[in-house]
Formats: C-alpha cells, sequence, structure tokens
C-alpha cells in the first residue's frame, strides 16, 4: 500500500495523520458482497488528513498582506515566497483554511489574486534575464 500511494502521500511537503477507519465505517461507505460468501472477511481501511501546521498559515498570512499593501515587485515576491512553501496540489486548500479564519473583503481578494499569481507557472524567460 505504501508503494502505491508513495509519492502522493509522501513526496510532497506537508504533515499528514494515517489512521484506521473502524471496520463499521468501512462496510458502511464501501458495501462489498461476494458469491459465494467466503467464510471470513477482513477488510482494512487507512484515512490520512493532511495537517496545515500554525507556522505555515502564518506565512500565508504574512504573504497575502505583502501582496495586498505592496508594489509590483512585493507582489511578485509574496507570490515566490508562497511557491517555496512547497503545497502543491494543497495550496487551494490552505488558503481556503486562512480565509476561514480571517474573512474580511480586502484581505480575501488580496487571498484569491495571490493564489492566482503563485499558481501560474514560472516564466523561463524572465527567470533568464536575471
Amino acid at each position: 500500500m505504501v508503494k502505491t500511494w508513495r509519492e502522493s502521500w509522501f513526496e510532497e511537503e506537508g504533515v499528514r495523520v494515517l489512521y484506521i477507519l473502524p471496520r463499521a465505517w468501512t462496510d458502511e461507505t464501501l458495501p462489498m458482497t461476494l458469491e459465494p460468501a467466503p467464510r471470513e472477511i477482513v477488510r482494512v481501511m487507512v484515512g490520512r488528513a493532511e495537517i496545515l501546521p500554525p507556522a505555515t498559515q502564518w506565512q500565508l498570512i504574512r504573504q497575502i498582506v505583502r501582496y495586498a499593501d505592496g508594489a509590483e515587485e512585493e507582489r511578485r515576491q509574496a507570490a515566490a515566497n508562497v511557491r517555496q512553501l512547497r503545497l502543491g496540489r494543497f495550496l487551494k486548500p490552505a488558503f481556503q483554511l486562512v480565509l476561514g479564519a480571517n474573512p474580511n473583503r480586502e484581505f480575501s481578494l488580496a487571498a484569491g489574486n495571490l493564489l492566482d499569481a503563485a499558481s501560474k507557472p514560472i516564466d523561463a524567460k524572465s527567470l533568464a534575464a536575471k
């Protein structure tokens, strides 16, 4: 199982909690019938939760404020700093988590713009010019 899920569970940055779900939950969520019925069925469901550490949440908040208050270069730097967090496919959920705790309209608008900027691929031409 670990080999199957290695890339998505262990090769991206982040903190994960793996846990075993109760058999009753597994049977209810994924019912299974077999013909002929076996004498015994053993099923295991492993759950995974992504944890966004408080330090990462704080870093996102700082970069959103930097983006909101900054000129063009500050905004570029804020996007670069967010990319350096290496949140991968969890970038949008991380922003949603931070926004849930900070429902200010201006903050939300800046966060959306920063998310868009940080999600764009880095332009190879602008990197070569530096």
